[in-house]
């Protein structure tokens, strides 16, 4: 689950309320926190965008 900082700037508290939640991504610890113009932006963004979100769905190594 991805929280954006917008067009509504969720917080660590909204990261904790999603994690009580019976949900996949609260199980595997997989709801993060996202600077919201990488989801929300056209443009320029876009290609910064494409650069950074990839790495949000690949599982991390531990």
């Amino acid at each position: 689950v991805l929280l954006p900082s917008e067009p509504f700037e969720f917080t660590g508290e909204h990261v904790s309320l999603f994690a009580q939640l019976d949900i996949p991504a609260a199980r595997h610890n997989r709801i993060i926190l996202v600077d919201g113009s990488l989801l929300t932006w056209h443009g320029t963004r876009l290609a910064h965008a494409l650069d950074t979100l990839p790495a949000l769905f690949s599982p991390k190594e531990s």
